[in-house]
């Protein structure tokens, strides 16, 4: 009591002071009066000598008293009253005394004497309860205290002092209602009772009412504005949550005085609770500006923890640690860096301000938080070793507690486990060790390991069921898959003893939630109804949970009444609103549309009604005017529900759809379109919103959209239309494979259909089948169809399936009758005619007779321009007997002009191609590249047609793009990679011939024997010259087509006899000209000029014919050994004197040796033959033999085969050879050439 408020020892002073004043004023006249009394009364003498022997101590403690001497006072009257132990004025004097001087067990038995001889005297009661209470009797000083304030004669303020102090020990001992009782009577007696109205203030902030003491301080501000009333007020304003008055409050006592520490200290304070956490930051930082205490800036790194700023936080602890003396405030401190540390993300930074606090502290906690830094920070090897540090350091259970704990918090379960386990080892006080076994059962539990979880939860539950969750083992075996014994285990919970009836309800309520799981919805439903039995005060949610559960259960009625029940009891908000829409759909089960209405119209009108409810309350009550057939009510309801702001999408989807089909109910198709759209758009729809948009986009052609729509709608019911209804759409998009797929899916239900559209069906498939190339297939299809029913489009198609599949005579057997020339036939159709005849054209062609495919096909074009007709009317006019190549161009050029594909264009080209009109091949080619650019096989095409117009740089450009596209063409296997290899070298070689414009030829023959002549450049060029050529290819006139024109100039000259040195004397210059006419041949003319440059050359005109016939004398990739054939001829005469022909020829055959496709080895026979007319020097011979020629390829690029070579030939030749000096002489011998080329 002494420590709640304060006694008032002023007041009580001063009141014993007046009363004892009054006293001995009082004893003083009765002392004057004594003789009198004497005279009046028997045994007066003795009374009066008796008080004429105490006055003296009486009078005495009058002045004692009044010299403030209460002790000493109080000595005198205990004289006194010992010879005058009756006088109760005395004693009441002594009783004031006694109190004062805080001697309250004499003080209490002074009391007790005065009120046995008078029960009703005010003054000692009051006394008695105040010297009780500083006794420590409250009990007995309360009760004196209400006595005290009921008694005849006490005055104003000594009833208000007791009934004061009976309220304030009434708090004290926590009967907050007695003495709230009684304050606010002394504040109605008196409302400016300023102790009362305090002490009020206090009894409310006790009691958790913030309001009612912030209401008491207001009037006490008004009575006393003093500033601890102000704070009172500010603190109560904060403490019952008016933050923005508390806020202005304090503002204006700073803006009144900018100085106020305490007010921006309370605004700090009130930021903080307002959880105004900016705000709060800025008020501190701004008093820890004016007033940088050490408990200031603590406080500003709190909060700037609170606001994300930890490393400013960290920075200001850092600093206080370091001022801080060593030990426990140092390690506080630290310890704090380290939280904000922590609390920005720095893990190790934090961890080691942990270890600091640590070393200071000498305390596991420390530590332990470092450790969950550490392993925050992914340090896991470190946090382990502080965790052992912390338990080495106290290897208590406490220790293992909270290290269990931080790894259950670092999501380690296992080592909290051990932690756990170790605490529990270590011994701990039977409720701790339940709490950690129940963390082991928890983090088991979490790791899956529900048995042993169900383990250590039977182990703390055997310490005592007090602290054990009572459905913690039930559900624990639920987790374990035991559903049954979880129900079991819930029976026995609801079986046991003392079990609340909170608890038993929670328990039969989570009963139902596992009879939900297991399917058994009516039982769960009885049991929630238990539930609300039991424990009315949470009735209405299991109520809900019950007609919930019915509803699953198909206990209609039961749902209905439970609703019913649950919105008699007032339901609970925000259900309210919902348990109205579900039972106007459970009147809507039982087609009780007018009370399923008026449900759904309750369930808007609801209180409670959340405005994001709404939409799926109008949704309900379009359905219930949907089944009364009221389409414009639906759609003004489906306006309603759509106009609504922030509508869910899958709300304003439901309502769209019933919209548009309430629109399409009442034929207005584009708007039922536009209200689909938007609910499939919105929310994905339902099939019937999808059929409905299919049926509508597939009817406008917009088939991708078709497509899409008939998917979603597959996507949630396959229903037969839909079906149908994709294939038809992917048919129409060019998806014939999908279209079959999709009508084979349906195959098995078309038994449903009427016999015109199974018909239908069979004619559709037969030619999506057809489309698909599946014609065997499709014949099938359209036979089925025809046997539904016959018409000539099907056997029209039916025979085109048939021809497709090979079976030309069972396609004609039905192509044949029909007659599309004759108009009365159903053939004869425009749409069908040109048809019928371009299938009998293909059956025509089919049998070879192109003439017959080309007249129907001129009547077929004759009857519709179409590109394809054209197309192949220009091929059958290739085809015909004597080609009509001309027409056939004239054909494509109709089917070009229809359409511009790449196949027209290329078929164009081909066919200018094949009629020696090869500039517009080449331009047609290119046009088919422009437009596709993959027909890879064109670009080699290309470059022949443009080669044959002559037109060299562009055929040379296109072989180089047929060389980098030639890699992209398919393979199927070896074979098929190799052809390709050889084409691309074939590519090569003519990127090298076209980019060949010089030759340089070097050549040097050796034989045994003679010195011949001179080198003359005939038929000894292959027999025993050596020199060196070089020609150039002029560009234009160079190459042609393969005819080639070249100008030359060559010097030759023979070698010393078995020697490799020139005989300059035989040294023979010539310039010339050569020509090669024939594409095809390897034929060359060539005219030249000899001049003389050895004394033993000559100066003439020489004119040449080469020829030669070769195989295996090119490159063939890849095949190691093949024939080698040669056949070279030669004439050539001179025309001046002495003028004289020559006619040379060499045969070769043997094999070619291919290694790597660059060395080749040639072993071969030969015969040569050189005849002269005139032959005057008897140069003629015949000679055979054996050789052997090799040949090295280099000098290639990318795009270009090698374009030089290394060849030597070393043969020897036996035969005769006539000289000059006419003698027959032996020639035979050994010839080796070398011949390089460049």
């Amino acid at each position: 009591m002494t420590k709640n408020r304060a006694f008032p020892y002023p007041a009580v002073l001063v009141l014993f002071a007046l009363l004892a004043v009054a006293f001995a004023s009082d004893c003083l006249a009765q002392s004057r009066t004594g003789p009198e009394q004497e005279q009046r009364e028997p045994g007066l003498l003795r009374r009066e000598y008796l008080h004429f022997k105490a006055y003296p101590h009486l009078d005495m403690a009058g002045r004692m008293v009044e010299q403030g001497r209460r002790a000493e006072a109080v000595k005198e009257l205990d004289t006194y009253l010992d010879l005058v132990p009756d006088d109760q004025d005395a004693r009441l004097m002594r009783l004031r005394l006694l109190n004062a001087l805080d001697r309250h067990e004499a003080a209490t038995e002074d009391a007790r004497r005065l009120l046995g001889a008078n029960p009703d005297h005010a003054e000692a009661r009051l006394l008695l309860a105040m010297s009780l209470e500083r006794l420590g009797d409250l009990d007995a000083a309360r009760r004196e205290y209400e006595r005290a304030a009921s008694t005849p004669g006490l005055d104003r303020d000594g009833r208000r002092l007791a009934l004061f102090s009976a309220a304030e020990l009434g708090r004290t001992q926590g009967l907050v209602e007695e003495s709230e009782r009684r304050l606010l009577a002394l504040v109605e007696q008196d409302p400016a009772d300023k102790e009362a109205l305090r002490s009020l203030i206090e009894l409310y902030r006790a009691m958790h009412r913030p309001e009612l003491a912030l209401t008491r301080a207001q009037a006490l501000e008004r009575l006393d504005p003093s500033p601890e009333t102000r704070m009172v007020v500010d603190d109560l304003l904060k403490a019952s949550g008016q933050f923005a008055e508390a806020e202005a409050r304090l503002t204006a006592r700073l803006n009144a005085d900018p100085g106020d520490l305490s007010a921006l200290r309370a605004l700090s304070d009130l930021f903080v609770v307002a959880g105004q956490d900016v705000k709060a930051l800025d008020a501190i930082r701004r008093l820890t500006q004016v007033e940088p205490t050490p408990e200031n800036r603590e406080r500003m790194a709190v909060l700037l923890v609170k606001n994300r700023e930890g490393r400013e936080a960290a920075s200001i602890y850092a600093e206080l640690a370091e001022q801080a003396e060593p030990g426990e405030t140092r390690g506080r401190l630290l310890l704090a860096q380290g939280n904000a540390l922590a609390a920005a993300g720095l893990s190790s930074q934090a961890a080691a301000a942990y270890l600091r606090a640590a070393d200071e502290t000498g305390k596991p906690e420390p530590l332990l938080a470092a450790a969950l830094s550490q392993q925050q920070g992914g340090d896991v090897v470190a946090a382990a070793a502080t965790i052992a540090r912390a338990v080495a350091l106290s290897d208590d259970a406490s220790v293992h507690l909270q290290a269990g704990y931080i790894h259950i918090l670092a999501d380690q379960r296992g080592p909290a486990i051990d932690h756990f386990r170790s605490a529990i080892s270590l011994g701990l006080a039977p409720e701790r060790e339940q709490q950690a076994r129940l963390a082991v059962s928890e983090a088991l539990s979490a790791e899956g390991l529900h048995a042993q979880a169900l383990d250590e939860l039977r182990a703390a539950r055997a310490l005592g069921a007090n602290g054990i969750p009572p459905l913690a083992e039930a559900l624990l075996l639920e987790r374990t898959g035991d559903i049954p014994g979880a129900l079991a285990e819930l029976q026995n919970v609801l079986s046991r003893p003392g079990l609340s009836p909170a608890q038993a309800a929670l328990a039969h309520e989570h009963m139902g939630h596992l009879l939900v799981k297991q399917g058994r919805q009516a039982e769960a439903a009885k049991h929630f109804i238990l539930a609300a039995r039991i424990h009315p005060d949470d009735a209405r949610p299991r109520l809900f949970m019950a007609a919930t559960a019915a509803v699953q259960a198909g206990e209609t009625a039961m749902a209905r009444d439970l609703f019913e029940e649950y919105l008699d009891q007032g339901g609970e908000p925000g259900r309210i609103s919902s348990a109205w829409a579900s039972l106007g759909h459970l009147r809507a089960r039982e087609r009780d549309w007018a009370s399923a209405e008026a449900a759904f119209v309750e369930a808007l009108s609801a209180p409670d009604l959340d405005p994001r409810a709404r939409p799926g309350l109008l949704l309900g009550l379009m359905e219930t005017r949907i089944e009364r057939h009221d389409h414009v009510a639906v759609i003004a309801t489906g306006e309603s529900l759509l106009a609504l702001p922030d509508l869910p999408p899958e709300m304003a989807a439901q309502a769209s759809l019933r919209v548009g089909q309430a629109l399409a109910r009442l034929g207005r198709d584009e708007e039922a379109l536009q209200a689909l759209r938007r609910s499939v758009v919105l929310d994905g729809g339902d099939p019937n919103a999808w059929r409905g948009i299919a049926l509508i986009t597939y009817n406008l052609r917009r088939f991708d959209e078709a497509v899409l729509a008939y998917s979603r709608a597959l996507e949630q019911e396959d229903s037969l239309d839909a079906r149908l209804g994709l294939g038809r759409s992917q048919a129409e998009l060019g998806r014939p494979g999908l279209a079959v797929h999709h009508y084979l899916l349906a195959g098995p239900r078309i038994e449903t259909l009427p016999r015109n559209e199974q018909r239908l069906y069979w004619a559709e498939l037969g030619f999506f089948l057809d489309t698909a190339l599946q014609f065997d297939q499709a014949a099938e299809a359209y036979g089925k169809a025809l046997a539904l029913g016959y018409d000539d489009e099907t056997a029209f198609r039916l025979g085109r399936a048939l021809r497709l599949a090979g079976r030309i005579d069972d396609a004609a057997g039905h192509i044949d009758p029909l007659d599309p020339l004759d108009p009365a036939s159903p053939a004869a159709r425009p749409d069908l005619a040109p048809l019928v005849l371009a299938e009998k054209a293909a059956l025509a062609g089919a049998k070879e007779m192109h003439e017959d495919e080309a007249r129907y096909l001129e009547e077929a074009v004759s009857r519709q321009a179409d590109p394809e007709l054209f197309h192949r009317l220009a091929r059958a006019y290739e085809k015909h007997p004597r080609p009509r190549l001309d027409e056939a161009i004239a054909a494509y050029g109709r089917a070009l002009e229809l359409s511009e594909t790449p196949r027209n264009h290329s078929d164009m080209g081909y066919a200018l191609y094949r009629a020696g009109y090869f500039r517009e091949a080449a331009q047609a080619f290119d046009s088919a590249l422009m437009l596709e650019p993959d027909y890879l096989n064109l670009w080699q095409d290309a470059a022949y047609a443009w080669y044959r117009a002559g037109e060299n740089e562009t055929a040379l450009t296109r072989f180089k793009t047929a060389i980098d596209t030639a890699p992209k063409k398919p393979v199927r296997d070896d074979a098929e990679r190799l052809e390709l290899e050889r084409d691309i070298y074939g590519l090569r070689q003519e990127v090298a011939k076209l980019e060949k414009t010089f030759t340089a030829t070097a050549f040097m023959t050796f034989h045994s024997g003679e010195s011949g002549g001179a080198g003359t450049g005939g038929s000894e060029v292959v027999r025993s010259n050596s020199g060196i050529e070089a020609a150039f290819i002029p560009p234009v006139i160079g190459l042609r087509d393969d005819r080639l024109f070249q100008v030359l100039a060559r010097v030759v000259w023979n070698l010393e006899k078995d020697s490799l040195s020139m005989d300059d004397r035989s040294m023979q210059g010539a310039i010339g000209l050569r020509y090669k006419p024939l594409r095809e041949y390897n034929v060359h003319l060539g005219v030249e000029r000899l001049f003389k440059i050895g004394r033993r050359a000559e100066d003439n005109w020489l004119l040449r014919v080469l020829g030669s016939v070769a195989d295996g004398t090119d490159v063939r990739l890849k095949e190691p050994l093949y024939n080698y054939t040669l056949l070279y001829v030669e004439g050539a005469h001179y025309t001046d004197k002495p003028s004289r022909s020559m006619f040379y020829g060499e045969a070769r055959q043997g094999l070619t040796l291919n290694h790597d496709d660059r060395f080749f080895f040639r072993p071969h026979v030969f015969a040569a033959a050189r005849v002269w007319s005139p032959d005057r020097d008897k140069s003629s011979l015949y000679e055979a033999g054996p050789g052997l020629t090799f040949s090295w390829l280099f000098n290639e690029t990318a795009y270009s085969a090698p374009r030089s070579s290394v060849e030597v030939t070393a043969q020897y030749r036996i035969g005769q050879l006539y000289n000059r000096l006419g003698s027959a002489k032996k020639s035979d011998g050994v010839f080796v050439t070398t011949v390089l080329t460049y």
